[in-house]
């Protein structure tokens, strides 16, 4: 959170401000895909440690379409509505910095380059279907095609209630996977019907209530119930449903960890 030193308090960017920090990154974008594969000779040799000693594939994040910091995110959903010329060249300039970010993850060696970003709340996403249709997708679905022309996979993530857009965000994109699908707003059985033929569902036990509050047996009992759900028929990379946090218990976390190899083979589920 941004704060005026002067008055200490947090600072509200508005429309002027959102309109001056687009035009920079116009102005920036150049050099940055020019400069792309600058700096990412450590992350080469990491990712040659980790094909080679965990026998894993890599993943890259790009993730940019969207401004979800506090102190932005009013400003931007209003310009969907008041400044949609704000909202084009926002996606246009940072499509083009994640195309030149990924490229430059897989010539380094990166499997996978996870695209798109945050864009719902548990009740819906943030902007209309029409909005993300016209906005979002577009630069979504040619950031998938260009990573899949390189020979690398494509991964999109949201947390919150995608189903209104869900066809477009799932298969629409062309992506290979989807992560992030939270528990709750997200069905998931919904979700392995509609979507778990066509796209690998990555995720999801629950890595707020279950991993941070719950006990490592129900850590446990959740973990056996998501392999049991989404694992059938292949297309499923089980973890928890976003991220490991401060917030998530140890112990919680390794019991997810000795679930996953005690019921996660597949000659077991089929």
């Amino acid at each position: 959170v941004e704060v005026e030193p002067e008055t200490g308090q947090r600072i509200k960017h508005g429309m002027d401000d959102l309109e001056a920090m687009i035009a920079d990154i116009e102005e920036s974008t150049p050099e940055a895909e020019s400069r792309a594969a600058e700096g990412l000779d450590d992350y080469a040799r990491l990712v040659r440690n980790v094909k080679e000693h965990l026998k894993a594939a890599v993943m890259y994040p790009t993730w940019n379409c969207f401004l979800t910091h506090p102190d932005w995110l009013s400003t931007f959903l209003r310009a969907f509505h008041t400044r949609p010329d704000l909202i084009m060249r926002f996606e246009k300039a940072q499509s083009r910095r994640a195309i030149a970010a990924g490229k430059a993850a897989i010539d380094a060696g990166a499997d996978v380059i996870g695209i798109g970003g945050d864009l719902a709340y548990r009740k819906g996403p943030m902007i209309s279907p029409e909005k993300y249709h016209r906005f979002i997708f577009p630069f979504m679905k040619k950031e998938s095609k260009i990573f899949h022309q390189k020979g690398a996979f494509s991964i999109i993530a949201s947390d919150g209630n995608l189903m209104p857009i869900a066809r477009d965000y799932f298969l629409g994109t062309e992506v290979d996977a989807v992560r992030e699908i939270e528990p709750g707003p997200m069905d998931r059985v919904v979700v392995k019907e509609s979507f778990g033929d066509r796209v690998c569902l990555n995720g999801n036990v629950d890595c707020g209530r279950t991993l941070g509050l719950l006990s490592p047996d129900d850590v446990a009992r959740e973990t056996k119930e998501v392999i049991q759900l989404w694992s059938p028929g292949g297309g499923h990379i089980i973890s928890s449903s976003n991220t490991i946090s401060p917030n998530v218990r140890p112990e919680n976390f390794l019991s997810m960890w000795k679930a996953i190899f005690k019921y996660g083979n597949y000659s077991k589920i089929r």
